[in-house]
């Protein structure tokens, strides 16, 4: 497989934080822009609030389709968007690694859902395959919006670790950010 899709999610409300995450920049830069140039997506969706001003070269906007349905409500939406295989992450990892986001994707050759462990499992850093629609609508519609658990019970999924993933990436990728002393600890690193 070589076309992938990524998708950032940029809809949050950034309440701890104190302004919209995906207007921050990092180390001088704007944040998305230099997330979008750093991967070799074929195609690049931010996902965002009804309404939301985000763009970013390269990257096409997208609307969440279940406003305030959190984060399961933005992976639902990029997956009815996606024209490929897709991969999630958040707008707050500014040490994302393009390389291991592509294997990532290239899991899905085996899984309808790859859900890397870094600590703890990761679902907004996780591939997610065709099959993962009609189980997060099912989840969606139900009421639950926890990506961590119950929903993809009947998927087939695989959960690489640190061992499987640890060529590619330090756990770098990982790090995220939800106040800006956590933003400046990133930003020092």
């Amino acid at each position: 497989m070589t076309a992938w899709t990524l998708a950032i999610l940029v809809g949050g409300r950034s309440e701890r934080m104190g302004q919209d995450k995906a207007s921050l920049a990092f180390r001088g830069e704007p944040l998305l822009p230099s997330l979008v140039a750093r991967v070799d997506a074929a195609e690049v969706l931010l996902v965002a609030r009804p309404g939301q001003d985000v763009a970013a070269p390269g990257a096409r906007v997208v609307e969440d389709h279940r406003p305030g349905h959190a984060a399961m409500g933005g992976v639902h939406a990029a997956l009815c968007e996606a024209r490929h295989p897709l991969v999630v992450i958040p707008c707050d990892l500014p040490l994302v690694n393009g390389a291991l986001l592509r294997w990532l994707a290239m899991g899905l050759a085996q899984a309808d859902l790859v859900l890397p462990t870094h600590e703890v499992p990761q679902p907004l850093h996780a591939a997610y395959g065709p099959a993962c629609l009609p189980a997060l609508e099912a989840a969606l519609d139900a009421g639950r919006l926890s990506l961590r658990r119950g929903w993809f019970d009947a998927l087939r999924v695989t959960r690489p670790t640190v061992d499987d993933w640890g060529d590619l990436d330090d756990g770098s990728s990982f790090a995220g950010a939800n106040t800006p002393a956590e933003w400046a600890a990133l930003e020092a690193r």
